[in-house]
């Protein structure tokens, strides 16, 4: 008896179908027991240790950044050939359109509602958040979306050093 070629690709179809079954159901079933998911997944109880570590690390490396931003802010004076007096705070403020989320548009949408620098922003409470939160139209939900308040609170007390390190390198107006 010949074999034709439509059984002959039949039968191959048919030997590589089962073949990958067979070891789908190998591979799949192996992933699906219990004590590996459990090996794969953190307990609970081993995260408190390491969010106290985490927390303990911040408190550490906190004095150093502050140290880098007095250490910069001392060159930059240096460069400029000043003397050791602190230059305007309006001649210092980082525009708005510094922090990360803020365009032109936005940076119009909060002017108009008395929060067109990082000063207005960082002084902004609970309760005064969710009052510009509704005024701000189109934009609304950004200001808690973005964590403007926090990158505003940070640029204001002139932590520059921790605000790249949580939010990325401060870009300059666009």
């Amino acid at each position: 008896m010949l074999i034709t070629p439509l059984l002959f690709t039949t039968s191959i179809t048919l030997a590589g179908f089962l073949t990958g079954v067979m070891f789908g159901r190998i591979t799949w079933g192996r992933l699906e027991k219990p004590e590996i998911e459990a090996a794969m997944l953190p307990d609970r109880a081993d995260a408190a240790p390491l969010h106290r570590e985490l927390a303990a690390a911040k408190a550490q490396i906190r004095p150093l950044a502050d140290e880098v931003d007095r250490l910069k802010r001392e060159l930059a004076r240096a460069r400029k050939g000043e003397a050791a007096a602190l230059p305007a705070p309006d001649a210092s403020a980082p525009d708005i359109r510094q922090l990360k989320g803020v365009g032109d548009k936005f940076a119009q949408a909060l002017a108009a509602i008395g929060l067109g620098s990082i000063a207005a922003l960082a002084a902004l409470d609970d309760a005064g958040l969710a009052a510009a939160d509704i005024g701000l139209g189109v934009f609304n939900g950004r200001l808690k979306r973005d964590r403007l308040v926090e990158q505003a609170q940070l640029l204001n007390t002139g932590r520059t050093t921790e605000y790249e390190a949580r939010f990325g390198k401060l870009g300059g107006v666009r």
